[in-house]
């Protein structure tokens, strides 16, 4: 497995093996770029996975625009979701001309915090539906007493497998870029137990993957076991940090229940947090907010969101991050809590 260089300990890195890069190179020396025997592997993969049926697009615009035909969504129909769904969704939303509302955050973990606020336009109507993504690799199933849209979106990227609490949705939507566990180029990945509805959109589809994206997800599928063990140990010895009251770990009620994505450190002030990301920073190790993007500027200024960004650290988090490189991290954090 290649791994980061020695001098600099970057804050994120693809992983990626001698294996992907081959069967991706397989993918493209076949006769045409598209196969139709290896997308129904790499559907059928999913679909034994989570114990339901999938189909796969090349571009989640094309994905969420079939959705809306499919659906009867008319255009400005209103999505409720959280100020930190990804970009690509956000991007297929507006160009399917479907209307996201945002609800805030808890402050302490970034998760979507059921006694909070979805405030829909005047005029606008009932919600069509909720995009709910798992943050952090943390599965999230709403409480009985909530009450959820009519249709419950749920963003699996950050889980993968289906660990408990989730899955509960009506469908269950995945994007695999560089910054995801399965970094299998830019195509996405519907399931849903409505057989017909994945059917329907299955035939509304023109653009599904091709052979190297399919090839390349069902080598990084293939060692999945090992790429989440991987990341469970680390998270484990990332947990085991002396903290001395200068920093708290994200939410542990349940670490082997994660799909850790990434690890990051809560700090009690914006201050500290910039001074640790500062201090890790002169020492060559990459630092810097847990999500690579900001909120979506309509958001506007949610409590829940601006505290959890402003008090929350992510820290190197990959399995190609080797024994000597975490122990450096690690070491580098409790040099900082000792300063005074």
């Amino acid at each position: 497995m290649t791994s980061p260089t020695r001098t600099l300990i970057p804050l994120a890195w693809a992983d990626l093996t001698r294996g992907d890069e081959g069967a991706v190179r397989a993918a493209l020396a076949r006769d045409a770029w598209f196969d139709a025997d290896l997308l129904v592997q790499w559907e059928r993969a999913w679909s034994v996975l989570w114990d339901r049926p999938a189909v796969a697009f090349a571009d989640p615009v094309e994905l969420v625009a079939a959705l809306k035909l499919r659906l009867n969504w008319p255009s400005g129909a209103c999505i409720a979701a959280d100020a930190l769904l990804e970009p690509v969704w956000r991007e297929a939303c507006a160009a399917a001309w479907l209307h996201l509302v945002w609800h805030d955050l808890d402050p302490q973990t970034g998760l979507i915090r059921e006694q909070g606020s979805t405030i829909v336009p005047p005029g606008s109507g009932a919600l069509a539906a909720g995009f709910w993504r798992h943050a952090f690799g943390q599965p999230i199933r709403p409480s009985v007493a909530w009450v959820p849209p009519p249709l419950l979106m749920e963003e699996i990227s950050g889980v993968i497998v289906p660990l408990p609490g989730c899955g509960w949705g009506g469908i269950q939507l995945l994007h695999f870029d560089g910054n995801g566990i399965l970094p299998a180029g830019t195509g996405c990945l519907l399931l849903s137990r409505n057989t017909a509805l994945v059917d329907d959109l299955r035939r509304l589809r023109r653009h599904p993957p091709g052979n190297a994206a399919c090839a390349l997800g069902l080598s990084l599928l293939s060692r999945l076991d090992e790429t989440l063990a991987r990341r469970r140990q680390l998270a484990a010895r990332y947990l085991a940090m002396r903290p001395r009251g200068r920093f708290r770990p994200p939410d542990t009620t349940d670490p082997a229940s994660r799909g850790w994505t990434n690890f990051f450190l809560l700090l009690d002030n914006p201050p500290e947090r910039n001074a640790l990301r500062d201090y890790l920073a002169r020492a060559h190790i990459g630092a810097a907010s847990p999500i690579w993007y900001q909120p979506d500027p309509s958001a506007g200024q949610l409590p829940g969101v601006r505290h959890f960004l402003a008090h929350s650290l992510a820290i190197p988090f990959y399995p190609a991050l080797d024994l000597t490189a975490q122990k450096r991290v690690i070491n580098r954090v409790h040099r900082w809590t000792v300063i005074k």
